[in-house]
């Protein structure tokens, strides 16, 4: 059957969900280690599992491995390059909402020890004058 419907040529919108952050952080620190056997078997569930999250075809550039250069490879054919161009938006995604999970989780960890500091100096010290709880060693 004979449609009159144009076909609109969008790239489907990758959602970034937390899941695909965490994949994302755990694919990084994979590349950041000593390349072996085992690092690279790791980072290629990682590379899978994160294509299937952010819903890629088995085609399209992988974000970690391939679209972490500022300029897509010379050898890349037209639509090679337009994907690698959708890797790196996706890439560019990813690195701005982990580092800002980073950001939250610092700030978060400074709250928490100006808390801790404002409840020792609140807390009541040990006067001088008090014998200690425990005997001097001997």
């Amino acid at each position: 059957m004979v449609t009159k419907r144009t076909p609109i040529n969008r790239l489907p919108v990758a959602h970034v969900s937390p899941t695909a952050v965490d994949l994302f952080e755990r694919g990084v620190k994979l590349m950041g280690r000593k390349p072996s056997p085992e690092i690279e078997r790791e980072l290629s569930d990682v590379c899978f599992q994160l294509s299937a999250v952010l819903g890629q075809k088995p085609w399209e550039a992988d974000i970690l491995t391939d679209c972490d250069c500022k300029e897509p490879p010379a050898f890349l054919h037209e639509a090679e390059r337009d994907d690698w161009f959708h890797g790196r938006a996706l890439r560019e995604q990813l690195t701005a909402e982990l580092n800002r999970r980073r950001k939250l989780q610092r700030e978060a960890r400074k709250a928490e020890r100006a808390a801790k500091r404002a409840a020792q100096q609140a807390a009541p010290s040990p006067s001088p004058a008090s014998p200690p709880d425990q005997p001097p060693p001997a």
